[in-house]
């Protein structure tokens, strides 16, 4: 009797390709959704686009958490990087959020008083969408501050502080700090003169 299997010969694994179901916005899709701020929630979708939160992080931001003054907020989940990070308010955003502070109760995003439920901003979203004539996905506002940063030549620290991604570089991620002001610095280099 032979008490030795081989575990692996049935296991499969599969490639190593980037994915294609996310596209960033461009250009000209920001400008319409600046266009169309009279939209309820297309101001939700800005919010994505210049922050790079994604739509679950942003729904659970609370207003006790957002210090319009200084510039940025305290939100995030998912990874140990991306939970409870500085995330800085894009000069563009400032008056959105605050006209959004003054409008919500507990929560930046809300409808009726109360926080969004993920599958409903879904349906809000696609919605917001469909009736601009875009087609997105509700993480493309992640791909796209990424992707604008990166055209930028944006510090790539500050980048991944930003998204809550993790470091991977010792000296980077044990022996370098960054201020707020930088990653408030770094956020506004991306979508310049659009709205």
């Amino acid at each position: 009797m032979n008490l030795l299997k081989n575990w692996s010969m049935g296991l499969k694994i599969g490639s190593n390709c980037k994915s294609d179901i996310h596209k960033p916005f461009e250009y000209d899709e920001i400008k319409i959704l600046w266009d169309n701020l009279n939209v309820p929630f297309v101001d939700s979708i800005l919010i994505s686009i210049y922050t790079g939160m994604r739509p679950s992080e942003m729904l659970k931001i609370e207003i006790k958490n957002v210090f319009i003054e200084q510039r940025y907020m305290v939100g995030g989940i998912k990874t140990k990087a991306g939970i409870d990070r500085i995330i800085p308010i894009h000069n563009d955003l400032v008056p959105i959020i605050s006209n959004l502070l003054k409008r919500n109760k507990n929560f930046l995003i809300e409808l009726n008083d109360k926080k969004i439920q993920y599958r409903r901003y879904l349906d809000i979203y696609k919605d917001i969408l469909n009736k601009l004539n875009l087609d997105h996905k509700p993480h493309d506002g992640r791909h796209t501050l990424a992707t604008e940063l990166d055209n930028q030549h944006a510090n790539d620290l500050c980048v991944k502080i930003i998204l809550g991604h993790a470091v991977d570089d010792i000296t980077k991620g044990v022996y370098t700090h960054k201020k707020v002001n930088q990653l408030i610095e770094t956020i506004n280099l991306a979508h310049k003169n659009i709205c």
